[in-house]
């Protein structure tokens, strides 16, 4: 287990599972129209006091681990002093990133390397409660109403098929920056299964589309600083 685990405020002890079911119709979809992108301007109008927030969270660490272990160098590892699962990492990676940034563990959002199956919380390991405990619990995250309008520090997740009728996230991305082209921001996303290293969004969504991914619901949080 983590070296340290606080109570969510207002949580107490509350088991990992009654707290995510009360979460279930939480979700706020984010458009994924282009027009929506910030301009050059409002992007820098937007950034302007832009730094760390009550959490403590630091948004340019959270982007530099994101970084760095989706570099060419790490494309085919995970960072050893966390748990790795069979079934994907995405949710793990960025929870990693942002525990790394100095969010603090709690009983709901905890990892484990001795038994990581077993141990860990969904809300570590699983996209669609860790989307939700980011949202209600982290007091880092605002929801976002347009993904192109994602910068460092904010998080991505989608529902890659709406028509399956789980309704439910499976895919997590850490966005650590963003790049100017005429004149409309492009967040920049890295994140793990598969491995991806600064990745526009364009590029992003060419790659789902290229899977024959159509009917996907997109869902932004973003960084909140005060």
């Amino acid at each position: 287990m983590s070296d340290k685990t606080i109570d969510v405020a207002d949580e107490g002890n509350e088991s990992q599972t009654s707290a995510e079911d009360t979460l279930s119709d939480d979700a706020q979809p984010s458009s994924t129209d282009e027009k929506g992108a910030w301009s050059s301007r409002a992007l820098d109008m937007a950034k302007r006091n832009f730094g760390d927030n009550s959490a403590g969270v630091n948004y340019i660490t959270l982007s530099r681990y994101a970084d760095t272990w989706t570099n060419k160098q790490h494309e085919k590892q995970m960072n050893p002093k966390y748990p790795v699962f069979k079934n994907g990492n995405c949710a793990n990676f960025a929870s990693q990133a942002l525990h790394e940034a100095g969010l603090s563990v709690t009983h709901l959002w905890n990892y484990s390397t001795v038994s990581p199956e077993l141990l860990t919380t969904k809300s570590w390991m699983n996209a669609n409660s860790n989307y939700y405990y980011m949202k209600n619990y982290s007091h880092s995250y605002t929801s976002l109403d347009n993904v192109w309008k994602a910068w460092q520090g904010s998080l991505l997740y989608v529902d890659w098929d709406s028509k399956d009728q789980k309704n439910e996230i499976n895919h997590a991305m850490v966005v650590i920056g963003v790049v100017v082209k005429n004149g409309k921001a492009n967040p920049v996303i890295c994140q793990k299964t598969p491995n991806r290293n600064s990745i526009t969004l364009t590029e992003s969504l060419e790659n789902a589309h290229k899977q024959k991914r159509y009917n996907m619901i997109w869902y932004g949080l973003q960084y909140k600083y005060e």
